[in-house]
This record gives structure tokens, C-alpha cells and sequence, in this order.
């Protein structure tokens, strides 16, 4: 699971032909890890720190369009 975007102590990932709604993992240096929707931001399972929540929640907001064809792209139909 290759990193698509990181941050000091945590990265933002997704799984190869993960389960839908569209979403992402924010995994942390210590091992946390919570799934967040591509679309509302929401937190679907799992936790995290807020604060590392909030940062990856940030970088997703500015990057939603990449993130989307991201995971299409490990979705093939």
C-alpha cells in the first residue's frame, strides 16, 4: 500500500480493490488507522489522533479530484 500522501507520522493510502463507497486510510507511524470517506470526509471505521485526522482530512479536501482517480484506478471494473 503505497503512500499517496504523508505527513510527519501518519500517510494517507488505499487498498487495491477496496470495498466501496470511494475512501481512503490514514495510517499513523504507530499504527493507527482509520478509513475517510472521499466524499463527506467522514470517518467510516477506525480512529486516529484528531489532530492527524484533521491534517489528512485538510490534505484530502485540497486533493479530492486525485484521490478519486486514484481509487478508480485501483477499482477496475
Amino acid at each position: 500500500m503505497p503512500a499517496i500522501f504523508s505527513g510527519p507520522n501518519w500517510k494517507i493510502t488505499m487498498y487495491f480493490r477496496d470495498h466501496p463507497p470511494p475512501h481512503f486510510h490514514v495510517v499513523t507511524s504507530s499504527r493507527e488507522e482509520a478509513q475517510v470517506s472521499i466524499d463527506s470526509l467522514s470517518v467510516m471505521a477506525g480512529r486516529v489522533r484528531p489532530a492527524i485526522l484533521a491534517a489528512a482530512r485538510d490534505r484530502a479536501k485540497m486533493h479530492a479530484a486525485l484521490l478519486y482517480e486514484k481509487w478508480i484506478g485501483l477499482h477496475p471494473t
